[in-house]
């Protein structure tokens, strides 16, 4: 709660209209971060820690994002910030300095969303119907 509470303020704060937390894309949010978790045990040292979205393109591609949503319109926030040690710092440092993140997490077009993380890894989803 602490990330969509970081999120929530950082959203007034720009005057921003609010978001509805929704499970559903919590939930997806969630098997992303696992699945950067896993990838992190079998990294070899050319790989990124990040998988530069490629899960959420192939889950986007064969319309499974959309059915685990229920969503049709989604954009997803990576981050990979092991230093991080608060949600502010997450939200302000490491997706505000990225323009297409902060305007994924900016804008007014996106009416729901949902931020998970386990340390070092960070999934936010932003939707609307």
């Amino acid at each position: 709660m602490d990330l969509w509470n970081a999120l929530f303020s950082y959203r007034v704060s720009h005057q921003r209209t609010s978001l509805t937390r929704d499970e559903s894309l919590c939930a997806y949010a969630r098997e992303r971060v696992k699945e950067h978790v896993e990838r992190l045990k079998t990294l070899s040292s050319d790989q990124e820690p990040l998988d530069a979205h490629a899960g959420f393109k192939r889950d986007a591609d064969s319309g499974a994002l959309f059915e685990k949503t229920g969503f049709p319109a989604v954009s997803e926030n990576l981050a990979y910030l092991p230093d991080s040690r608060t949600a502010t710092q997450i939200i302000e440092w490491g997706w505000d300095t990225s323009t297409s993140h902060r305007e994924a997490q900016l804008s007014n077009e996106w009416t729901h969303g949902c931020v998970v993380g386990t340390r070092p890894f960070y999934v936010g989803l932003f939707a609307r119907r």
